[in-house]
């Protein structure tokens, strides 16, 4: 199980989304999730929303309070599936910056990608 997803998956629920100019940080208490490249949100029975969207904020806030319940990782995507059965996938392979991601916790090593 990569550092990643075992992280993620015994995190604690979701408690606070914060809008930063181009990125997006998730807090799980003590971990930070920092989301550098593009990501949609899919959630059962809606459509997809992406960065841009008229309801993409709301979207992610809606998350406060689901936990993640597990992580698909490929060379493309990356995708955290909650317990709500949301999801959030992330396009890999069209990040702009050096890195799609950073996964910060307390005495770890820093998990980017």
């Amino acid at each position: 199980m990569s550092l990643l997803r075992e992280t993620l998956k015994t995190a604690a629920p979701l408690n606070s989304v914060v809008f930063i100019h181009d990125y997006v940080q998730l807090t799980f208490q003590e971990v930070t999730l920092s989301i550098y490249c593009p990501f949609s949100l899919v959630g059962p029975g809606d459509d997809a929303v992406s960065r841009g969207d008229k309801c993409f904020c709301d979207a992610v806030v809606g998350l406060i309070e689901d936990r993640v319940v597990d992580v698909e990782e490929s060379a493309e995507q990356l995708d955290l599936l909650f317990d709500s059965g949301r999801r959030i996938s992330m396009m890999l392979a069209d990040e702009e910056g050096p890195e799609s991601f950073a996964l910060f916790q307390p005495r770890r090593p820093t998990v980017g990608g």
